[in-house]
């Protein structure tokens, strides 16, 4: 967690994570790429995501938006997107937007499935680093 008064450059720091998690590997930039193929984000001029994303929602994003979802077909969220990358969660820990009630989600998500207790790496998919940042 970052913490700090505004302006002393937490944001700049996570922006910069993605350049200190290592490259992805072959199996890891397909699986990148074909979640933002999914969530129609595959820009056509890089078919092969490389580097770890760094996806930052807004603060007042939607439990949908940042969870996936929508009607027909679904398509994934922030989270899903920040797959072995870094999602940024700015303004969370004020209670700003929906972000407190998706920590929620893995360990409903696991008990779904017929495992107990809390969802492990290997039950949910989660990004290489977790940050929050408070104003």
């Amino acid at each position: 967690m970052l913490t700090g008064p505004p302006g002393v450059g937490k944001t700049m720091l996570a922006q910069r994570l993605p350049g200190v998690l290592p490259p992805l590997t072959e199996s890891e930039s397909l699986e990148v790429t074909a979640i933002h193929s999914a969530a129609g984000l595959l820009p056509p001029e890089r078919p092969l995501i490389e580097v770890p994303p760094f996806i930052a929602p807004h603060h007042t994003a939607s439990v949908s938006a940042l969870v996936g979802g929508g009607n027909g077909v679904a398509k994934p969220g922030a989270v899903s997107r920040a797959h072995r990358g870094v999602l940024f969660l700015d303004g969370s820990v004020n209670g700003e937007g929906h972000h407190r009630q998706i920590h929620i989600v893995p360990t409903r998500w696991a008990r779904t499935n017929g495992t107990s207790g809390m969802a492990t790496p290997r039950t949910v998919r989660s990004p290489r680093a977790w940050v929050q940042a408070e104003s």
